[in-house]
C-alpha cells in the first residue's frame, strides 16, 4: 500500500494545490476501489488475516484517507482509513 498511498497523496496535492478537480475523481474512485478490495480480504480470510497484513503494510493509507474524507465527507472514506489502525 506504500505506492497506493503516494499516488493518492499526489492526486489530493493536485487537487488543493492546482485546483484539480480530476484529481480528486481519480482519488476517490480508487479509494471506493481499494475500499472493496479490503473488504473482501476481511470477508474471504477474516479480519485476523487484515491485521496479519498490517504488520508489514502500515502508515501512510490511514493518513491519506482521513485527509480524503475531510475533502469529501463521505464517510465511507473514514470507515476505510480506520481499517488500516492495527488493532
Amino acid at each position: 500500500f506504500y505506492v497506493i498511498h503516494k499516488i493518492l497523496a499526489g492526486l489530493l496535492d493536485q487537487h488543493e494545490m492546482a485546483g484539480n478537480d480530476l484529481a480528486l475523481t481519480v482519488a476517490v474512485d480508487m479509494a471506493d476501489f481499494w475500499a472493496t478490495y479490503i473488504q473482501d480480504i476481511i470477508d474471504v480470510n477474516g479480519t485476523a488475516r487484515w491485521h496479519e497484513t498490517l504488520e508489514v503494510e502500515f502508515g501512510g493509507m490511514q493518513e491519506v484517507l482521513t485527509r480524503l474524507w475531510s475533502i469529501t465527507g463521505v464517510s465511507g472514506h473514514l470507515r476505510t482509513a480506520n481499517k488500516f489502525v492495527k488493532a
